[in-house]
């Protein structure tokens, strides 16, 4: 291997070893949060409890509920648990890597892959038990396959290209977007590429094969869960509007949720894209284009129709092509001869220093702490298991997960979601807890919530929840 070979080699190694660091930063300041818990109190039944259980469901398909039930048989850990979206977005570092021309493009490559991780929203859903990581590490897959495939790879590309690109849209709905970007630039590519009379190019043989196989090999699924597919969404969403569009674009940017306190950061990251779109070649240019527009405006679309509510992880994959912009834009350092390594190096420490503040935040507080109202409760009975009777089931959940891991060990009841239930539980267990989260909705909620008693706990880490004394079958003041 040649000097600048190895140069390549040890700074692609250095950043993944970052991006990898900033990912596990901060596990020990939080417990898994409430999608997180719900994906473990589904994944941890048999398998086919878990296909029963989606059908209702119907927010995510169930490859990766499939993987983590097989985690699980491992260790119910947290700690454990995130190993696996961050080695899976880890992975994606690399793909980044060879997606973006590899040691060919040196600065342009490994500009893209240290914006990936260190970018906040990247590292945020980077280490979150959900379906994100493995979808995104899925098209990244799918996307280098057909690199290869172009390359002459032949039907081995062929085959890992469908094959990534099944498992993409078995891990997430939205996952159709970027592969049907992936499919246009295909039909743009082999129009473009054959002259009449040619034979047949890769992207036309892509073209006739990947489609119709995914969407045959997910059509079961769509039958499994077709009666509850389209149910309205039960939550209001918000209108659409220049505000809404501005948190989200700065959000996205230089934090991992929507706001725009981190204005500043998120436009000289938005110029840092310009720039790379403006020095990329043409066919690049049109690759990023359709992306974007199937990545961005797809998702928006389809949130407006199903009167969805706007998240940044929505537009999870629009990161596909957005690092690849901001590699493009790193990589103008290329023309500054001898200067170009520590300009290189410079706009590196730049980006750093802009997103740092978001990732020192999210490591500090970017999720609930669960662990702290189980810990008060059980605190208080050092010799005994004491009893816990959730109001809510978000708060059922959450504590669920927190009696699996079992440290420290308590008796939870199934909610009481009643005034009735409530009253009759209390009766029935005589001593204990009761536990409410400020968005459990429920009746019995809600009378705690405008009752004059007031809580003997609030834990304003783990989403503001309360925590209520009972003896005696009846409630007492602290």
């Amino acid at each position: 291997m040649t000097r600048p070979r190895l140069a390549v080699a040890a700074a692609l190694t250095a950043i993944l070893v970052l991006a990898v660091g900033l990912r596990r930063w901060g596990w020990e300041n939080w417990s898994l949060w409430l999608d997180e818990c719900l994906q473990v109190f589904v994944a941890r039944q048999p398998t086919r409890q878990i296909i029963e259980r989606l059908q209702y469901e119907r927010n995510h398909p169930p490859l990766d509920y499939v993987l983590t039930h097989m985690a699980l048989k491992v260790s119910s850990s947290a700690l454990f648990l995130r190993w696996i979206p961050t080695l899976l977005s880890a992975a994606t570092a690399c793909l980044v890597f060879w997606r973006s021309g590899a040691a060919r493009r040196p600065l342009v490559s490994l500009g893209a892959v240290f914006c990936f991780a260190v970018l906040p929203l990247a590292v945020h859903q980077g280490q979150e038990l959900r379906a994100y990581a493995l979808a995104l590490f899925c098209v990244a897959v799918a996307d280098v396959g057909r690199m290869w495939h172009d390359a002459g790879g032949g039907r081995a590309a062929l085959a890992v290209t469908t094959a990534a690109s099944i498992c993409a849209v078995y891990s997430l709905y939205l996952a159709f977007l970027p592969l049907a970007a992936l499919w246009i630039l295909d039909a743009l590519d082999a129009r473009l590429a054959r002259p009449k009379g040619e034979r047949p190019g890769p992207a036309l043989a892509r073209l006739r094969l990947v489609p119709a196989v995914t969407i045959l090999a997910f059509v079961p699924w769509i039958y499994v869960v077709r009666s509850n597919l389209m149910h309205p969404n039960e939550l209001p969403a918000p209108r659409l509007s220049v505000s809404l569009v501005v948190s989200q674009v700065v959000g996205f940017l230089a934090d991992r949720q929507p706001g725009t306190s981190r204005a500043a950061a998120a436009l000289v990251m938005l110029g840092l894209a310009g720039t790379g779109v403006a020095l990329a070649s043409p066919p690049e240019r049109r690759r990023v284009a359709v992306e974007g527009v199937m990545t961005i405006g797809g998702a928006a679309a389809f949130l407006l129709v199903t009167n969805h509510w706007f998240e940044l992880r929505y537009f999870w994959f629009a990161l596909w092509p957005l690092v690849r912009c901001f590699g493009e834009g790193l990589g103008v350092t290329a023309r500054l001869g001898r200067w170009r390594v520590p300009s290189f190096a410079g706009a590196l420490a730049l980006v750093f220093a802009l997103e740092w503040p978001a990732l020192a935040e999210n490591a500090a507080a970017g999720r609930p702490d669960w662990r702290r109202p189980v810990a008060y409760v059980t605190s208080r009975h050092p010799d005994l298991e004491p009893t816990i009777v959730p109001v809510d089931w978000w708060s059922f959940m959450l504590l669920d997960y927190q009696q699996l891991v079992g440290d420290p060990p308590f008796r939870l009841e199934q909610p009481s979601l009643t005034s009735r239930d409530l009253d009759a539980a209390l009766a029935r267990i005589g001593e204990g807890w009761v536990v409410r989260a400020p968005y459990g909705g429920s009746q019995a909620a809600e009378r705690l919530k405008t009752s004059a008693l007031r809580p003997w706990g609030i834990f304003d880490t783990a989403d503001g929840a309360a925590a209520y004394r009972f003896e005696n079958g009846r409630l007492v003041a602290p």
